[in-house]
């Protein structure tokens, strides 16, 4: 009677054991289904806004397609996927950052505006700062920093001796993979900047540009407005998932930083 007792008890251990499991299990898998259409919404939320930032760009301002009037702005855009009860909102997405992030492969660069793109005027930028990381094995990455200038009052762009300034800042490690900060101290506050960071010889991972007012990366940091940075929120049943993504708002300018001349003739460089 005791060992049926005994043999009863451990069955129903053991059931109630396995049926704790499959129930897990079953719920572990209807959230990963879940999660899959977030996902899906949260992705048809960062397709809108890439929309709304094209056709911001033609129609209206930054702050505008940023915070402008409701329903239109990307702090207020918000649907519904029409399969399935799912929905998306993008009231996280902002256009001014204080630093920069980014990575670039070799021989990648990335443009960024030092100047308010509504209404064209300086930002106030003194100096810029670059840290950065690598993982080259046998050389350390370069930064190139390239830049073009023009005056507000003025149409053309840096002076007709020089048309793009660069300068070259090696790593430098300083520890495992870590690059000595680079610091560009030769702006002037009152004029606006195009500038153009490339990645040399290796890959660079984990670059943080910030902006200042004074010499020397001191001072406050500037907010930048140069790129749209896009969170869109997705969620369906009780999962959520976040998405992020960062376009220039103003486009590239093709062929500024790098370009070739042709002649037939000897050129000559004035100095």
């Amino acid at each position: 009677m005791l060992l049926a007792l005994l043999l009863i008890a451990a069955l129903t251990a053991t059931g109630i054991g396995l049926s704790v499991l499959i129930v897990g299990e079953l719920r572990s898998s209807s959230n990963i289904d879940n999660s899959i259409v977030a996902y899906y919404a949260a992705e048809t939320g960062i397709e809108q806004a890439l929309l709304k930032v094209r056709d911001g760009r033609q129609h209206t301002t930054l702050a505008g397609t940023i915070s402008g009037e409701a329903p239109n702005s990307l702090t207020s855009l918000s649907g519904n996927l029409t399969s399935v009860v799912a929905g998306w909102k993008t009231d996280g997405s902002t256009a001014s950052e204080n630093t920069i992030l980014t990575s670039l492969p070799k021989n990648k660069s990335a443009e960024i505006d030092l100047f308010n793109p509504d209404d064209g005027t300086a930002l106030g930028i003194r100096s810029v700062q670059f840290t950065w990381s690598d993982r080259c094995p046998l050389i350390e990455s370069w930064l190139e920093v390239s830049y073009v200038y023009w005056k507000l009052s003025s149409s053309t762009w840096s002076s007709d001796d020089q048309a793009v300034y660069k300068n070259i800042y090696p790593c430098g490690t300083t520890g495992r993979y870590s690059c000595n900060p680079a610091l560009a101290d030769y702006f002037d506050p009152s004029t606006i900047y195009k500038l153009r960071v490339k990645a040399l010889y290796c890959d660079v991972d984990n670059l943080v540009i910030s902006a200042y007012p004074n010499i020397n990366a001191t001072g406050n940091k500037i907010d930048i407005s140069s790129r749209v940075n896009i969170k869109s929120v997705g969620s369906y049943a009780n999962s959520q998932i976040a998405l992020t993504a960062s376009t220039p708002w103003s486009a590239s300018i093709m062929g500024i930083f790098d370009y070739a001349i042709f002649s037939e003739t000897d050129l000559t460089k004035k100095r």
